[in-house]
């Protein structure tokens, strides 16, 4: 029997056990192992990621069937046909389906459980001990749950842990969390995780990326955009591993290449010009979406309507890729800003009737989608327009049915509409 069929059988399972009795739904079921099994194809890292999109697939139609636990507890166990015995079997395409499944996973913790039903998910779901991508999955939702400074250090240590387990996707992706600034800003670890990733593994997109966080970095510093790319390139990333790492990376090269122009007055345009070049010439999605994420920094003066054309412009594709989700996310936010109404209701709706979302290694997009829908209606309300505003909450409301997420705005559209007599 292939991996597939014999992931079939024990998701048929799964669901059959989940769905019987009353008390089987709120309370959920136990974690089931994947039996492992040697692939009859020549390409056993194709199949697995086969695998775990249409695991994906099947996880998302619970979601929007109203069954949250059961979705995420598909996810979580999907990931768990990657074996744990061969930490270099891994590529860019394993590391992207699991960082899709896995933020999917955590989306649903964080947003679409209320307390008492995540916690008893992760007791009675992820087994963390026995199950390296549980461990991740666990790590990266509570990282983002604004954990104390105890559970900080304690969640630092399980990763570097992590870490050191054999599972492939374990180890890159426990460094990245670690390397992450925007997770632990100012920790003296965050270096040696991102020196690591780097000697570890040079030729993945989960490595570039990581390298990039500091290069983004500067879009924090408004003043000195420029100057912080600069030191970041020259001083930061000062490791011969990192530094070959920048110099196979086409956003780092344009954007070293940028430099000069970004940091004269009078040719910034020039240097913002080459950026967007990226976000819209660039063939690989992984490309374009590491310039979006470079020029906010430079979202300012004459440079606006030439950063917000390109967005633009990468927003209508019909791709459904990581780029074009994140760019429609910031154009509604360039429309909100300039209060173009118009604008702001066509993204607006274009964001309310995608039904497939791809999350990349450093950004949760479905929760991005849902915090634009929420400042689209909170905009709308501030103008006056509180009907509208309280379609736009209904309709998130009901893209995930029987949800936390959902019983907080159709609350918050009894509430826009009450205001608004």
């Amino acid at each position: 029997m292939t991996r597939r069929a014999k992931r079939n059988a024990i998701l048929f399972l799964v669901i059959t056990v989940s769905a019987v009795g009353g008390f089987l739904a709120p309370h959920g079921v136990k974690a089931t192992v994947w039996p492992s099994g040697v692939s009859q194809t020549s390409d056993p890292l194709a199949e697995l990621c086969a695998v775990l999109a249409e695991d994906r697939e099947t996880a998302y139609q619970l979601m929007r069937d109203g069954d949250p636990w059961l979705a995420a507890a598909t996810s979580a166990i999907s990931l768990r046909a990657i074996p744990n015995d061969d930490p270099d079997a891994v590529n860019d395409e394993l590391i992207d389906e699991t960082c899709a499944s896995l933020r999917l996973a955590v989306f649903i913790m964080m947003d679409l459980m209320d307390d008492k039903t995540r916690d008893a998910f992760v007791a009675t779901v992820l087994e963390p001990e026995v199950y390296a991508t549980d461990a991740l999955i666990l790590m990266n939702y509570e990282v983002t749950s604004a954990p104390t400074l105890e559970e900080t250090y304690v969640l630092i240590d399980t990763l570097w842990a992590l870490a050191d387990r054999m599972n492939p996707v374990a180890r890159p992706g426990a460094l990245a969390i670690l390397a992450n600034p925007y997770s632990f800003r100012h920790w003296p670890h965050c270096p040696e995780a991102r020196r690591l990733i780097a000697a570890h593994y040079p030729g993945l997109d989960i490595t570039r990326t990581v390298m990039r966080w500091s290069i983004e970095e500067g879009k924090h510093k408004p003043k000195d955009v420029a100057g912080t790319m600069a030191w970041v390139l020259d001083k930061e990333l000062r490791t011969d591993a990192e530094k070959a790492v920048l110099a196979n990376d086409p956003v780092a090269m344009l954007t070293a290449a940028a430099l000069p122009d970004l940091q004269s007055i009078e040719r910034t345009g020039d240097g913002v010009a080459l950026l967007c070049a990226g976000i819209t010439g660039g063939e690989d999605w992984r490309v374009r979406y590491g310039f979006l994420n470079v020029v906010p920094g430079y979202h300012t003066g004459a440079n606006k309507a030439q950063i917000e054309a390109a967005v633009a412009a990468l927003a209508e594709s019909e791709m459904e890729t990581p780029d074009t989700v994140r760019a429609s996310h910031m154009i509604l936010g360039f429309a909100m800003d300039a209060k173009d109404t118009g604008t702001a209701a066509y993204w607006a709706e274009r964001i309310l009737a995608r039904d497939r979302i791809f999350d990349p290694v450093d950004r949760p997009l479905h929760e991005e989608a849902w915090h634009a829908i929420e400042q689209y209606g909170d905009y709308l309300a501030s103008r006056g327009y509180y009907e509208d505003a309280a379609l736009a909450y209904e309709r998130l409301a009901a893209k995930y049915p029987n949800s936390a997420l959902a019983a907080r705005f159709y609350a918050m559209a009894d509430a826009i509409r009450e205001k608004g007599r």
